[in-house]
């Protein structure tokens, strides 16, 4: 696994050890671990080791991250479970910068063709996205050119059209819309909860979305953690309320989405949780 996953295995297995050798050593073990902690608990950190979703009381997906020695995203596994905690699917995400192109490939690890999803960002001298380009397993293209001013993003157009995207003076997207007024977001922020771990929590509800991973190139990052968000369509509604548990660092602990979709009449209503674990 990563030298991200390793440091952290061995981490726990010194503070294993130094509890256990508390009775021998007497009081240096025990300080020296308790400064350590205090150490950690001061200097928090802002990559997320892992994020376990739960569908009412069983755990639904689990995604587990890995980082290089630059603290840049290296990759990624996301499984999905059934009720008896069982694996019923797993991918593994790994990302690249070479040649000003952003890679993020996603491979299938329970497929036999292992077809990859291959979606490549094209960077300019900044480092800032400047188009966007999905390649599905069926071998499918889909290909956007994305405008940004002052490293935010302004619209993204594709053959269908323009979406354009509107921030507030504190640096958070308000709406997108697009396709002549038949597609609307419109979003609302905490403004005493600022977006500060990576991955995006604001793209969540979508994981699989190019967004979660790198918001900060596409010039999709708000400032702050989103508390509302309302997708309309002409055949779809949807309504997503988020709250969080932080610690005293406003590092989120947990998250609570309560989602209500309304797609040609029908109404579905669901809650799910996700439980944040930090490097």
């Amino acid at each position: 696994m990563s030298q991200t996953s390793i440091n952290a295995a061995a981490r726990d297995v010194l503070r294993d050890l130094a509890a256990m050798s508390v009775g021998a050593v007497g009081g240096i073990v025990l300080y020296n671990a308790l400064k350590s902690r205090y150490r950690r608990v001061e200097t928090p950190t802002s990559l997320i080791d892992s994020i376990t979703c739960y569908e009412g009381r069983h755990p639904s997906s689990v995604l587990t991250f890995g980082w290089d020695e630059d603290e840049k995203f290296s990759w990624a596994r996301r499984i999905s479970l059934d009720k008896e905690g069982n694996r019923l699917h797993e991918s593994l995400i790994e990302s690249e910068v070479y040649d000003r192109k952003l890679l993020v490939v996603e491979t299938d690890c329970m497929e036999g063709c292992n077809t990859p999803e291959i979606t490549t960002v094209d960077l300019d001298p900044f480092g800032m996205g400047t188009s966007l380009s999905f390649r599905r397993t069926s071998g499918r293209e889909e290909h956007w050119d994305l405008r940004l001013y002052g490293g935010q993003l302004d619209s993204i157009i594709s053959q269908d059209g323009e979406m354009d995207v509107t921030w507030d003076t504190e640096g958070n997207i308000t709406s997108i819309t697009g396709h002549e007024g038949e597609y609307r977001q419109e979003m609302t922020y905490y403004s005493n909860v600022g977006n500060r771990v990576f991955p995006d929590l604001n793209y969540l509800s979508d994981v699989s979305s190019v967004n979660f991973l790198s918001s900060f190139i596409l010039g999709s990052r708000s400032s702050n953690l989103i508390s509302s968000m309302v997708i309309r369509r002409p055949d779809y509604h949807y309504h997503l309320l988020a709250s969080y548990l932080c610690d005293r660092f406003d590092q989120p602990l947990q998250v609570r989405h309560e989602i209500k979709e309304i797609k040609e009449g029908e109404v579905k209503e669901s809650t799910l949780r996700y439980d944040i674990k930090y490097l």
